[in-house]
């Protein structure tokens, strides 16, 4: 209970806080002093129940319905950490507690610089709202009160816990949903800024204040959606890091908006306009941070996305759409209000001005959004015209956002080499001259090389633009103006990692590949063999787990790469759960997804359950019953010696005999280690091979036989292993450049917090 009671009050204080900052504006005095008492209360209060809910979860307290749901005591510290978060309600409480972090540094920096009243009353409007979600979907919630249906009894807590999804179980778990929840938080700042901003009629200084959140708004969420790529194509097997899956491109829209803030804030705070842009801007960022929140918690993307939350339920459902539509008004409204009074300095925008040239950046930026907005809600908008619910072929995200990139990576170079108002153009040309003879020369060794489509010519040719036109200006300021090498860092990582992008996605080569263990099989230049295949996590009960480890040979250098497929009781065990193998090169990656592992014999089995009689395959007059197992041997320490036994009754010739067969327990194959018997008065071998447990009932189960001649020698078949071979060129710049723009945002962060400072 403390936990809920917490939260109300929380939520009554957020309430009560947010008044307390509205109504001090122009007030100062003691409402705004309490204001400022109860908002640090609020934010001890936030860290209190974070840790209290820690707190259970690492005591394993499974009267909590979410800790039974996503935790168990098998799980590692950093799982346990990880399970905080890894469902709806306690990523609604991880998203108010960035909430906390942050508003201890917003509300001075609000007041230092006399926007306290509006920014707070805001900003705390916005916690009591995620507590108005936590409070109506609780991670408190007892177990007894949620599975009701199940007849839980109050106060029977049970022994273990579900735990996570075998998917999750992944150290990046710890670190990519943190840093994007951060970014979420984040770019809410830039929101009750500008709001404030309308309202008190500064239309300019809010920028200033603004432009270092806006940076380090950008930073996380670009950082947090890289993470998501590199442990989608580390994990998940499916081969790439971007699939434009409905849900990834929800977090996608508020960044691409973040980065087009930041350039036109430049352009505000040099020439004094796009003021009403910078609001809107910064208005839609944060509307779409909402429209991501709704889209991947609200389950109305469940068909869609391999990403989305199950339905939270109506309550909770249209609080969403409440809390969305409540902000958009909120936001149009403040901006209508004060529109007309909005004067900007008049800006010729010159074609050869670099106001002109980041301007048109921004604006293909905002288009690249709007295209992905329009796709990513497309399941939405069908549905809602009375079509069949769809999604848009990731081929549409592609095709449209390739010349919007090429223009992207063409005003970002051509502008460091412009000056505000106007340049002479002859100037520009003699200034690019050796940027452009590099990219040519460039661009002519990747056409020697095989790259000839225009499409891949012409992006390739902006993106090498773009890298040596920056490289050029970092070394020019290295010395003199480091802080200024941030956006020249980060311009070159974004150029490296579309030439990752375009080389991963144009140039990759695949192959299905069959592999014999004791044959060596050629693809795609290398030579693969099958070396082993052990079964690791046997401590582990609710999964079959297996590393197929495979040789890879080429000019003399051996590497071994460990594929895993396992099998779940979280799904059943109704498919496979796959994590690739992977190679990595310094220009390359070789990229093993398992497809299959088949084992073929002419071995006759049949699968009975507990108290059937079936015939023997190969002599349908011979019959047999299993009544029953024994269990005596399971608990072996040894493993090689724990067996399990079925006792079965053969039916020959109107007389019955029994016996007990025994198998390995646990055995993974019906076709290895394999215990013989001959049935009596017959030429008849038989053994039991492997037992088949129902997860629904346990008198569902089935045990696994096989049967062949006496005199037949039993060879035991070959695993066959099919799998898909990528090699995936130049993906390291992927990684690179991500690194690179991390490290530009950063010196950008500084750079700004100093100018903003000799302002």
């Amino acid at each position: 209970m403390f936990g809920k009671i917490l939260i109300y009050i929380l939520l009554l204080m957020s309430v009560v806080t947010s008044g307390l900052f509205f109504l001090s504006y122009k007030k100062e005095g003691e409402k705004l002093l309490l204001a400022r008492k109860m908002f640090y209360g609020i934010l001890s209060g936030i860290i209190l129940v974070t840790v209290y809910f820690l707190i259970n979860i690492f005591s394993h307290n499974f009267q909590f319905s979410y800790i039974w749901e996503y935790s168990s005591r098998e799980l590692p510290a950093y799982l346990l950490f990880s399970s905080f978060y890894a469902g709806q309600e306690g990523s609604f409480l991880l998203w108010v507690f960035f909430y906390a972090i942050f508003g201890f540094f917003v509300i001075r920096y609000a007041k230092q610089h006399g926007y306290e009243s509006i920014v707070m009353g805001m900003y705390v409007l916005l916690i009591g709202l995620i507590l108005l979600i936590i409070a109506m979907k609780s991670p408190f919630d007892y177990i007894w009160d949620t599975y009701k249906e199940n007849n839980f009894q109050p106060g029977n807590v049970p022994a273990n816990g579900r735990g996570l999804n075998p998917v999750l179980e992944n150290p990046w778990i710890t670190i990519h949903p943190p840093i994007l929840f951060a970014g979420y938080a984040a770019a809410s700042i830039p929101f009750v800024f500008a709001i404030a901003g309308l309202i008190q009629r500064d239309y300019k200084k809010w920028i200033e204040i603004t432009l270092p959140w806006t940076i380090i708004a950008s930073a996380l969420l670009g950082l947090g959606i890289s993470l998501g790529g590199f442990w989608a194509y580390e994990t998940l097997g499916w081969g790439g890091f971007w699939g434009w899956d409905p849900v990834e491109n929800s977090s996608l829209l508020p960044w691409l908006c973040t980065m087009a803030m930041i350039h036109t804030m430049i352009v505000q705070r040099i020439t004094n306009g796009l003021i009403k842009t910078n609001f809107v801007i910064a208005i839609a960022t944060f509307v779409l941070v909402l429209y991501a929140t709704f889209l991947t918690r609200s389950g109305i993307l469940g068909d869609s996305s391999v990403h989305s939350f199950t339905d939270p339920g109506n309550t909770v459902y249209f609080l969403l759409v409440a809390i969305l539509v409540a902000f958009i008004l909120i936001g149009l409204f403040a901006f209508l209000m004060r529109s007309k009074d909005i004067k900007s300095s008049h800006i010729s925008f010159n074609a050869s001005s670099r106001e002109f040239m980041l301007t048109f950046g921004s604006i293909f930026l905002l288009l690249s959004t709007v295209i992905i907005l329009i796709g990513t809600s497309w399941p939405i908008i069908s549905e809602a015209f009375g079509m069949k619910k769809s999604s848009v072929e990731t081929s549409l995200y592609n095709n449209w956002n390739l010349p919007i990139m090429i223009m992207i990576l063409l005003t970002n170079g051509i502008s460091l080499f412009l000056n505000w108002k106007s340049t002479s153009i002859k100037n520009v040309m003699k200034k690019s001259l050796t940027a452009i003879i590099l990219t040519l020369i460039t661009i002519f060794i990747y056409f020697i090389s095989g790259v000839t489509q225009l499409k891949y010519i012409l992006l390739l040719f902006t993106i090498m633009f773009s890298v040596f036109v920056n490289a050029e200006f970092a070394i020019r300021n290295f010395r003199n103006h480091p802080l200024k090498l941030g956006g020249y860092l980060s311009h070159i990582g974004i150029s490296l990692l579309m030439i990752g992008v375009v080389a991963t996605g144009g140039f990759s080569t695949t192959k299905h590949v069959i592999l014999k263990k004791g044959e060596i099989t050629k693809a795609l230049g290398y030579n693969f063999s099958l070396v082993d295949k052990i079964e690791i996590e046997k401590e582990k009960t609710d999964r079959q787990k297996f590393i197929y480890r495979i040789k890879i040979e080429k000019n003399g250098s051996t590497s071994i790469v460990d594929p895993i497929v396992y099998w779940s009781d979280f799904n059943e065990r109704q498919s496979p759960i796959i994590e690739p193998g992977i190679k990595r090169e310094i220009t390359r990656d070789i990229y093993i997804t398992l497809k299959s592992a088949e084992v073929q014999s002419n071995l006759n089995t049949v699968s009975v359950q507990k108290g059937a009689t079936t015939n023997f395959l190969i002599d349908s007059s011979v019959k047999f019953h299993v009544s029953g197992y024994d269990m005596s041997h399971t608990g072996m320490n040894d493993e090689n010696s724990a067996r399990l036994g079925v006792v079965v009754n053969y039916l020959i010739k109107g007389d019955t005999l029994t016996d007990t067969l025994y198998t390995k327990f646990g055995n993974s194959s019906v076709y290895k280690d394999i215990n013989w018997k001959s049935v009596p008065g017959t030429n008849i071998d038989i053994a039991f091979t492997n037992f088949v447990p129902s997860h629904e009932n346990i008198s569902l189960s089935e045990s696994v036989f096989a049967f062949k001649s006496t005199d037949e020698i039993y060879k035991e078949p070959e695993e066959i292993l099919v799998f898909e071979l990528s090699v995936k060129p130049y993906i390291n710049f992927v990684w690179l450049g991500v690194i690179l723009i991390t490290i530009g945002f950063i010196i950008s962060y500084f750079n700004q917090r100093k100018v903003k400072e000799l302002d």
